[in-house]
């Protein structure tokens, strides 16, 4: 059996080299040995006066500077320590056999298959051991990137006349392709994953900032990074169990969109109407709630359809004039609303057979976030009991990808994902 040992830093000092020092001093192994590996989370408060590169030299400072190291922003994390919305923590693995190789690819947004082509052919010309019992992969994608109007900064409700609609899809395209702003196209980069590493469990999601859509960052090694991919694989002789849960109920309201675009990304036309005042009419809201607080309330009615076997997810990301956009690929699916509560949410932890484990790595939405608000401590306290001493880590990220081996990749949104070391 594989030896894996896994020790958690966190660290909320303001400070970005004293927050280093802090997780370098709680994750370093008392026996005095090398990590054969690193994860590292931050919000997005590291950002400012190059807090990132900062805290990455002085993790290279203390650990040799070949060990490789993947993370990026995300809105929050939960581990043995706590629940943080501001913070940085690092997972330092620590093993005796096993493989641990990471890869990066740039431009997701102008060029995604490329992209995850180059991260995926990097971690693979590295392994090698191709018989190993369990192959795990984690990778992060840098989300989508709300445009600033100006005078008016970043608003997810953006009011249009309607003769605009015809030029969103084509405008919003082109800012993408040219600019990087705008939609991430992840689904298009985790597809290509999911086919390089068909026989892996792979765990990953977006990274952000702190629900804004202004910025979202990616680490490699000494590197920060945006517009890019990276991952992460493990190789060993040990168990992994994935697991995904929603909490949603479906509410038997139907959509049926007639104009997708924006990399599909985007519900043009429901039954040959505007998107947006059609899907207020489904949900018999009136139309004054087209306002900045709309996003806040979709995320209680995500729409869904279905994916073979397989429930996927999508919350509301962007109002423009009549089009709804959405982080991830909706296509011309027939959709149904689905309804969460408070409740829903937090009890979907328990879905996930958590025992006590080696390790646990846990990819949830940052809708989840936002929607529990302080019952958030209710999920970690469910994932204390049932894990006991486990070390764990939770990352609350811009849409979530879960994949088994052999099955199709899913790309979820207000989803809540595990994978247990065991």
């Amino acid at each position: 059996m594989m030896t894996l040992k896994v020790l958690i830093g966190t660290s909320q000092k303001n400070n970005p080299e004293e927050a280093a020092l802090e997780i370098i001093t709680q994750a370093k192994s008392d026996q005095n040995v090398a990590p054969k590996m690193v994860l590292l989370f931050s919000t997005i408060h590291y950002a400012q006066k190059d807090g990132h590169k900062r805290v990455l030299k002085q993790i290279y400072n203390n650990i040799p500077k070949t060990t490789p190291l993947i993370g990026g922003s995300v809105a929050g994390f939960m581990n043995n320590s706590g629940v943080f919305t501001k913070g940085i923590s690092a997972v330092f693995f620590y093993s005796e056999d096993g493989e641990f190789h990471i890869g990066v690819g740039k431009n997701t947004k102008r060029n995604p298959q490329k992209a995850a082509q180059s991260c995926s052919k990097m971690i693979k010309s590295k392994i090698q051991n191709k018989t190993w019992k369990s192959k795990f992969l984690f990778e992060l994608v840098a989300s989508g990137i709300i445009f600033r109007i100006p005078l008016a900064g970043n608003k997810k409700i953006i009011k249009t006349p309607n003769f605009f609609d015809p030029f969103f899809n084509p405008l919003m395209s082109l800012l993408t392709k040219t600019f990087q702003i705008g939609n991430g196209r992840e689904d298009e980069v985790i597809e290509i994953l999911a086919k390089e590493f068909n026989d892996f469990i792979i765990l990953g999601g977006s990274t952000l900032d702190d629900n804004k859509w202004i910025s979202s960052y990616q680490f490699f090694n000494q590197e920060v990074l945006t517009n890019s991919v990276v991952a992460a694989a493990i190789l060993g002789d040990f168990d992994t169990r994935l697991n995904t849960s929603l909490g949603l109920t479906p509410s038997g309201i139907k959509i049926n969109p007639t104009k997708v675009g924006l990399f599909n990304c985007s519900i043009n036309k429901i039954d040959h109407k505007a998107a947006t005042q059609t899907l207020l009419e489904k949900l018999n809201w009136p139309k004054e709630f087209i306002n900045e607080s709309l996003h806040r309330k979709s995320l209680y009615y995500p729409l869904c359809y279905k994916k073979g076997d397989q429930l996927c997810s999508r919350v509301l990301a962007l109002v423009v004039g009549g089009n709804l956009v959405f982080t991830n690929v909706v296509k011309s699916n027939e959709l149904e609303i689905y309804t969460a509560s408070g409740k829903s949410l937090i009890d979907a932890v328990d879905e996930h057979d958590l025992i006590p484990s080696r390790f646990v790595i846990f990819v949830s939405c940052c809708a989840r976030l936002e929607a529990l608000g302080r019952n958030i401590f209710k999920v970690h306290q469910k994932i204390v009991n049932q894990l006991g001493n486990t070390p764990f880590i939770l990352i609350y990220a811009s849409g979530e990808d879960a994949h088994s081996a052999g099955k199709e990749i899913l790309r979820l949104n207000e989803s809540f994902n595990s994978t247990q070391f065991r």
